[in-house]
């Protein structure tokens, strides 16, 4: 019977494992996806504060001065949105990365009790 109990241990073991890396396989899916849309959005955020400003109305004067975007602005608001996109991205990585890690302790431990 220990044979036999040792075997059942071993096959819980390998569907926890297999569980595990599926859970694994999943993460790194979510974290390419998280990566590619950080890049996406720096990408973005470049090519808009490259592009030329809007124009403004076809008559001259301080109502065209006051609707022409400043280009410092632009510059401002696109590090302000890269900034927040990097840190949602960073924050939902570590996120990840802790789930990771709470897995990898479970098959620890299940493997230090068999």
């Amino acid at each position: 019977s220990g044979a036999a109990a040792g075997a059942a241990a071993g096959g819980l073991l390998q569907e926890v494992e297999a569980h595990i890396a599926q859970q694994l396989a999943a993460t790194n899916q979510q974290v390419e996806a998280l990566s590619q849309q950080v890049l996406e959005l720096k990408s973005e955020l470049g090519a808009r504060a490259s592009a030329p400003p809007t124009p403004g109305p076809s008559t001259p004067g301080p109502a065209a001065a006051a609707t022409t975007p400043v280009p410092d602005s632009i510059a401002t608001k696109r590090d302000r949105l890269a900034a927040a996109a990097s840190a949602a991205a960073t924050e939902d990585i570590q996120e990840l990365a802790a789930d990771v890690r709470s897995l990898q302790g479970t098959v620890t431990e299940m493997k230090a009790q068999l």
